[in-house]
């Protein structure tokens, strides 16, 4: 096992934007400033639609942060990452409605080699320490926050949602390098201090691998609601359908 693995915090495997990609637009009004609430629309042809510009331009960053994965409406989400080290977290919640949750290690974890994104203080650091350092991993667009409590591998930390600039129900993934005092490193890489973690995940949904592992013997699944069940079969409806028309062309 790798000192660190992250895995699928949910059980759709519908990846709509990866690591570094460019695929989102926001609105924009004659003066060239956002429209609140912010309006956020997936490219056409790598092209935005007029009223739109490209949205990590807009913001300054390079590119995507993190990894979308399309979910239904309050799909729940588990805390996917097997490390020796226990978590806790806090809020995540930004100046656009997005809510979110940022989960940190408690202690420095292993990393035998950092990703491209790494900078001069993350490799500082984890080479003082030994080749560790602590991460900070974060859904965003959730429907609440999980705040101020230790979290286990394997629990419940998030519901889907489409909260802040978001374009549909999805979860942003993403992972950054954070200091003893919680603060995030090099965030002046392009990506406001993410890295791109695929070094360190496998595409697996984290509930399917714990019980592989004898790790949980019994998985406390959240309860689902009828209106969840039906957000669920919708959501694989509109999946199915797009699937169709995407094979047609």
């Amino acid at each position: 096992m790798k000192s660190i693995t992250i895995y699928r915090p949910l059980k759709s495997n519908i990846l709509t934007q990866g690591f570094g990609d460019s695929k989102a637009c926001i609105a924009v009004d004659q003066n060239n400033s956002a429209l609140f609430p912010t309006k956020i629309m997936t490219k056409t042809n790598n092209t935005c639609p007029i009223g739109y510009v490209d949205f990590y331009n807009y913001i300054g960053m390079d590119g995507h942060s993190g990894l979308d994965w399309a979910c239904w409406f309050r799909e729940p989400f588990y805390f996917p990452i097997i490390a020796d080290t226990e978590w806790y977290s806090k809020d995540a919640s930004d100046s656009s409605g997005g809510l979110g949750t940022d989960i940190f290690s408690k202690d420095p974890i292993f990393l035998p080699a950092l990703p491209p994104q790494a900078g001069k203080q993350a490799y500082k650091l984890w080479e003082k320490q030994g080749k560790k350092i602590r991460v900070k991993y974060r859904v965003w667009h959730s429907d609440e926050v999980w705040v101020d409590k230790d979290v286990k591998v394997g629990e419940l930390f998030a519901y889907g949602d489409s909260t802040g600039a978001s374009s549909g129900n999805h979860g942003h993934l993403g992972l950054k390098f954070v200091d003893e005092n919680d603060n995030t490193l090099d965030k002046d890489n392009g990506y406001n201090g993410a890295v791109d973690f695929s070094m360190y995940y496998e595409n697996r949904f984290i509930l399917d691998v714990l019980k592989e592992q004898s790790i949980i013997k019994d998985i406390k699944k959240t309860q689902m609601s009828l209106i969840d069940v039906l957000n669920k079969y919708i959501f694989l409806l509109r999946t199915s359908i797009r699937s169709l028309l995407a094979n047609k062309k």
